[in-house]
């Protein structure tokens, strides 16, 4: 059974809001530099880069592949030239591909942007491997992650928990799959979400994270950065 596609509402600017969750995908205006300081700086990825050779990252909400194209531009840029980026992103609503296109059109990389929009599985459920470089692989799993994530065959070193909030969308922050994503992580794993709730605190202690509170994004008072120091049974 296919996926139900994004339902998602463009503003006078072009920036995308999701109509299922009542939430923006990225801060408006701003997405890349929220991505870098978020996602990049949070998990320490410019000196972890600069030293890969393999490298593997966890995302939970694919979206428009923003963090993706932001992830696979640092790489290309500032790692070894032997390295390789294996990148792993979950997402239950993918957003039409035509809209993708129309949402990345001024962004960096367009090779790779062309790459994963050929190679684009639509609303397929499943397993999808996205050759998007020589050097990047882009796995991307459509579907409930509640069922996917048990299923993944991979140690994640660096996690980007980027749902939509949770309020909005409490499935992708419950303890019991914060507790499967740190199973599916290598020692000292790390990761970083744009929120410091408390009931995103708990499940990520829960999980055997050791959990830093730092300033977020703008005008975001607080984001999380967490280290695996005991990961569960």
């Amino acid at each position: 059974m296919l996926l139900q596609p994004a339902r998602l509402t463009l503003d006078a600017n072009g920036q995308p809001r999701s109509d299922h969750y009542q939430d923006i995908y990225y801060n408006p205006g701003a997405g890349f530099a929220e991505s870098e300081h978020v996602f990049i700086n949070g998990n320490r990825l410019h000196e972890r880069i600069a030293r890969a050779r393999h490298l593997t990252i966890g995302e939970i909400g694919y979206g428009t592949g923003l963090n993706f194209i932001r992830t696979a531009d640092t790489f290309l840029r500032e790692a070894p030239p032997e390295a390789r980026l294996h990148y792993i992103s979950f997402e239950l609503h993918p957003i039409a591909a035509d809209t993708l296109a129309t949402l990345q059109r001024d962004w960096p990389q367009p090779d790779i942007r062309a790459a994963v929009l050929a190679q684009n599985p639509h609303n397929h459920p499943g397993h999808h491997l996205i050759k998007a470089h020589p050097r990047i692989h882009l796995h991307l799993i459509q579907g409930d992650i509640r069922a996917t994530l048990p299923l993944l065959r991979a140690r994640v070193d660096a996690w980007y928990l980027d749902g939509f909030a949770p309020a909005k969308n409490p499935e992708c922050w419950t303890p019991e799959l914060l507790a499967e994503l740190a199973r599916h992580s290598a020692p000292g794993a790390t990761a970083a979400t744009f929120s410091a709730a408390r009931s995103v605190r708990d499940a990520l202690s829960q999980a055997g994270f050791h959990l830093e509170k730092i300033p977020g994004y703008g005008t975001k008072r607080d984001m999380l950065t967490a280290t695996l120091v005991a990961p569960p049974a």
